[in-house]
C-alpha cells in the first residue's frame, strides 16, 4: 500500500507543482527580442546581439526578471453569463471553445549574476542564472472527463476491434482519448559562456554554450491513452501506453521525504549530480544602413537526471467493474474519514504495487527559435516582425508579430507590437528602455492587454530590471562609426567599405 499511496502523492505533488508555477510564471519574449540589441538581456535570446557599451553589470533578480504563463485557452472560454447579471464557470462551454489538444506552459528566469565585456569586433559575456519552467499537453476528452464524468462525454465511438471487448463485438462502448497527455516541470540553475564576433561591417554571429545544474523535474512518457467505458454499467477500462512512467527527480529531496538519499534539502542542492549541457546559437546581418536580418536557436540542450531519482512504473491497463452507486455511498459512511484509506487497500487488493526503479534518465529542454526583419524607416524610428517558434515535447508552438521602435535619442526607447500567439490576435506587446548615465531600466511585456484583462489573456507575461553599463561613449562612437560604413552597402551604391578596425581587436 505504500508504494501505491506514493504514486497518489506523486500526482498530486505534479499538480501541486503546476498551481506553483502557475502564479509566478511563464515563453516567447518577442518584445524584448524587438528591443534587444539596446539591452544586455537581448544576449540571451541571440547571442550575436551585442549592447553599445564595453562592459554591463548585471544583479541578482533585480537585472532582467521575467516570468510567463502561456495557455491554449482564456478564463473567457471557460466562464459565461448566466442571464442574472453574474458570471459562472461552465466546463461545458469550455469544451465548445477549445481544440482537441490544448497545451499550458510557464516560465520563470532570474538572473544570479551576469556580466559582459566587449572589444570592437568581439563581445563575451558569463551568466549564471536560475530557471524554472514546462508545461502540460492536455487532450480535450480529458478536459470532458473532468467536467462530465466517464460515461457522459456524448462522444460514442464503436470499440469493438479493441482487443478488449472480443467478446461483445456488437456493444457500443464509449472511448475518451488521451493522446498527446504530457507533463513535464523542470527547475535548474544554467552557467553560461558566450563569445561573439562582428565579420567586416555586415555580419555579427555569437554562440554560448551552457552548463547546467538540475534541482527537480517532474517527467511523463506513455501516459497517452484511453478511457473506455461500457455504458450498460459503467464499468470502465483505462489504456495507457506500452510503458507508462512517471519519472521524478529532486522531488524526494527537496519536500524532506523520509525515503532520499539526502537528510537536508540543502546537501542535495549543493551536492547533487544532475547535470547537463545547453546552447543558444544566432547571427544578424545588415544589408546596409536600413535593413537588418537577423535569426537563432536557442535552448538547445538536455538534463542528465542522476539524484534523488524515482521513476514509476505503472501498469498499462487498469479495470473497473461497474458498482451500484448505493452501496459507494454506504461504504464511505462507514468508513468516514478513513474512507481515503479503504480506497486505497482496495487498490492494492485489485492490483500491484507499481515498480520503482532509480535508473538515471535524460529530458530536453524546450529550444525556441527566432527569426527578424528590421527596417530603419528614419534615425528614430524603426518596424518590422519577428518571428518565434517555441517547441514543448513533440508539439510546435508558433508565435509572429509586428513592432514598431521609436527612440528618443539616445536615452529613451518606446517598443509597440501586435501578434498572433496562442491561436489569438489578442496579443499588443509594450517595452521601454531607459538610459541615464551608467544606469539603464527596462520594462516589457508580449501581451498588454493581458495585463489588463485577465479573463481574455491566454498570456501573461512580464521582464523587467536595471543593468549597470561602463564606457557607454565609447560604445556610441563605435557604433556611429559602424553605422556610417553600413551607408556604403544601400542598394544602388557604387562605393565599398572598407575595414577600418585595428590588426590588434579581438
Amino acid at each position: 500500500m505504500k508504494n501505491i499511496k506514493r504514486l497518489l502523492q506523486l500526482t498530486l505533488c505534479a499538480l501541486a507543482f503546476i498551481m506553483v508555477s502557475n502564479t509566478a510564471q511563464a515563453q516567447y519574449d518577442l518584445t524584448l527580442y524587438n528591443i534587444g540589441n539596446r539591452l544586455p538581456q537581448g544576449n540571451r535570446l541571440n547571442p550575436a546581439f551585442f549592447p553599445d557599451s564595453r562592459m554591463y553589470l548585471g544583479l541578482p533578480v533585480v537585472s532582467g526578471t521575467s516570468v510567463n504563463v502561456t495557455s491554449g485557452f482564456s478564463l473567457s472560454d471557460a466562464i459565461r453569463e448566466n442571464g442574472q447579471n453574474s458570471n459562472v464557470l461552465d466546463l461545458n462551454y469550455l469544451l465548445e471553445n477549445i481544440s482537441e489538444n490544448e497545451f499550458y506552459a510557464q516560465k520563470l528566469h532570474f538572473p544570479l549574476l551576469n556580466l559582459g565585456i566587449r572589444s570592437k569586433r568581439a563581445y563575451f559575456t558569463f551568466d549564471i542564472n536560475y530557471r524554472h519552467e514546462g508545461g502540460m499537453n492536455l487532450p480535450k476528452d480529458l478536459l470532458a472527463t473532468l467536467a462530465r464524468g466517464n460515461g457522459h462525454n456524448g462522444d460514442y465511438k464503436e470499440a469493438a476491434t479493441k482487443g478488449f471487448v472480443d467478446q461483445i463485438p456488437n456493444e457500443v462502448l464509449e472511448t475518451m482519448n488521451f493522446d498527446n497527455l504530457k507533463l513535464s516541470q523542470t527547475s535548474y540553475t544554467e552557467i553560461g559562456f558566450g563569445y561573439g564576433r562582428r565579420f567586416g561591417d555586415r555580419l555579427h554571429l555569437g554562440a554560448k554554450v551552457k552548463f547546467l545544474w538540475g534541482h527537480a523535474n517532474i517527467e511523463t512518457e506513455g501516459l497517452e491513452g484511453q478511457l473506455v467505458t461500457r455504458p450498460s454499467n459503467y464499468a470502465l477500462r483505462m489504456n495507457l501506453g506500452s510503458s507508462p512512467v512517471i519519472r521524478t527527480a529532486g522531488i524526494m529531496a527537496l519536500s524532506d521525504d523520509s525515503e532520499s538519499e539526502y537528510d537536508d534539502p540543502m546537501d542535495y542542492i549543493l551536492e547533487s549530480r544532475n547535470f547537463g549541457m545547453g546552447f543558444d546559437f544566432g547571427g544578424l546581418f545588415r544589408l546596409d544602413d536600413k535593413w537588418s536580418f537577423s535569426a537563432s536557436l536557442v535552448d538547445v540542450g538536455y538534463i542528465t537526471w542522476k539524484d534523488d531519482i524515482k521513476n514509476t512504473h505503472l501498469e498499462n491497463a487498469y479495470e473497473a467493474n461497474g458498482e451500484d452507486i448505493d452501496r459507494f455511498f454506504e461504504l464511505k459512511a462507514e468508513y468516514d474519514d478513513d474512507f481515503f484509506t479503504y480506497f486505497v487497500d482496495q487498490l492494492e487488493d485489485k492490483y500491484s504495487d507499481p515498480e520503482e526503479k532509480k535508473d538515471k534518465y535524460t529530458t530536453w529542454l524546450n529550444g525556441r527559435m527566432y527569426a527578424n526583419a528590421t527596417y530603419k524607416v528614419t534615425d528614430y524610428f524603426s518596424t518590422g516582425a519577428t518571428f518565434v517558434g517555441h517547441a514543448f515535447g513533440e508539439s510546435f508552438n508558433p508565435g509572429l508579430n509586428v513592432f514598431g521602435n521609436l527612440s528618443v535619442k539616445e536615452w529613451l526607447l518606446f517598443n509597440a507590437n501586435v501578434g498572433y500567439v496562442n491561436k489569438s490576435f489578442n496579443n499588443v506587446g509594450v517595452g521601454t528602455v531607459f538610459t541615464g548615465g551608467p544606469v539603464q531600466l527596462f520594462l516589457a511585456t508580449d501581451n498588454l492587454f493581458g495585463a489588463l484583462d485577465l479573463n481574455e489573456a491566454r498570456q501573461v507575461d512580464f521582464r523587467f530590471g536595471f543593468n549597470f553599463l561602463i564606457g557607454r561613449k565609447k560604445g556610441r562612437e563605435w557604433r556611429d562609426k559602424h553605422e556610417s560604413q553600413l551607408k556604403d552597402y544601400r542598394i544602388g551604391s557604387n562605393e565599398n567599405s572598407s575595414e577600418s578596425d585595428s590588426d590588434t581587436e579581438f
